[in-house]
């Protein structure tokens, strides 16, 4: 190489070593091709290498594990009902959100339509999943799974 400004093309520091820019009495220069294109590497003779695998590890604590609140984890608990169609057909359900968002979020106003029991709420709001068929009878609809999305309070009538 007679033009030092081309070192960075071929030099190939390790990120790994101290001044891995340097090259120090006893290192080992080995020249290889790494994408297509020659490059020296340093091979430094006095480093250590720990193989790490998969054990048991025991650590003192200085005090317990705090819980979870059950509200931030209950949506991964499956609430998932099987209903019958004609029950989905004669549940209340949201016909829209007030404002301009695609999606609604906790905080937001909706418009439902339906009758719930008098002194309702509170209620839980499920959305259709899957339909199940019976495979033994023509594929005849056995019920429909409904996905847990979350509760709701009624804010006026």
């Amino acid at each position: 190489m007679n033009d030092p400004e081309r070192w960075p093309e071929v030099w190939l520091p390790d990120p790994y070593l101290d001044n891995a820019d340097f090259i120090y009495s006893g290192d080992e220069l080995r020249i290889s091709y790494v994408d297509g294109a020659p490059r020296i590497l340093v091979l430094r003779g006095d480093r250590e290498v720990e193989e790490l695998g998969p054990e048991m590890r025991e650590q003192a604590l200085s005090s317990a594990i705090p819980a979870i609140p059950l509200e931030a984890i209950e949506n991964s608990f499956a609430r998932n009902r099987i209903v019958s169609q004609t029950l989905l057909e004669d549940a209340p359900y949201i016909v829209s959100n007030i404002g301009d968002a695609l999606a609604i979020a906790t905080g937001d106003e909706v418009h439902a339509r339906g009758e719930w029991p008098s002194g309702t709420t509170l209620f839980e709001v499920y959305r259709p999943f899957r339909e199940h068929y019976d495979d033994d009878d023509d594929g005849i609809l056995i019920g429909i799974e409904v996905e847990y999305v979350d509760f709701a309070s009624i804010a006026a009538v």
